[in-house]
């Protein structure tokens, strides 16, 4: 004998149905490990890497092989510590002569610098010139059509080491 059923029962049962045959692992809401924060900063110091967030909350630290790391949202889940390395900057010797200058200068180095570069800027930071000079030991400029004024001029060679000098052009 079948009975009755009306339409909402039947529509609820055909809804449950559905719901139950769906993989159990679905979920409405995630949690993420996000920090919403006003301040935060980063920095390097004897080869170790630390970083902070304002209003990060923690409640445990852990510590092991006299390594100490306290439980955050910036953290990652694994951890793993690498050695960074501290980079040496070399000075140029390079000299700028005539200065103060009126048509051209001379750019001078006491060893040769394989490919160096060469940007000269006015006292706005505006580039007047970039120049790629292969093997910089000496080398000349025209400035005949700049400005009197204040001009910088910074040499870098292939490892970015680099020199920026004071140059005052005089008409």
């Amino acid at each position: 004998m079948i009975k009755n059923v009306d339409s909402k029962t039947y529509l609820l049962c055909c809804i449950l149905a559905l719901l139950s045959s769906l993989p159990s692992d679905n979920y409405a809401q995630s949690i993420k490990r996000q920090v919403i924060s006003s301040y935060g900063s980063s920095g390097i110091s004897d080869h170790v890497f630390v970083g902070q967030t304002a209003g990060q909350s923690f409640n445990t630290t852990m510590s092991i092989n006299g390594v100490t790391v306290s439980q955050g949202f910036q953290q990652p889940i694994t951890i793993a510590l690498e050695e960074i390395e501290d980079q040496v900057y070399t000075d140029l010797n390079v000299l700028v002569y005539p200065n103060p200058a009126t048509r051209s200068i001379t750019i001078s180095s006491k060893e040769e610098i394989p490919s160096s570069f060469i940007q000269v800027t006015d006292i706005n930071g505006k580039y007047l010139l970039t120049e790629k000079v292969q093997n910089l030991y000496r080398h000349q400029i025209d400035c005949a059509l700049w400005a009197s004024g204040v001009y910088f001029i910074t040499i870098f060679d292939a490892h970015q080491n680099n020199k920026t000098l004071r140059l005052i052009i005089s008409k």
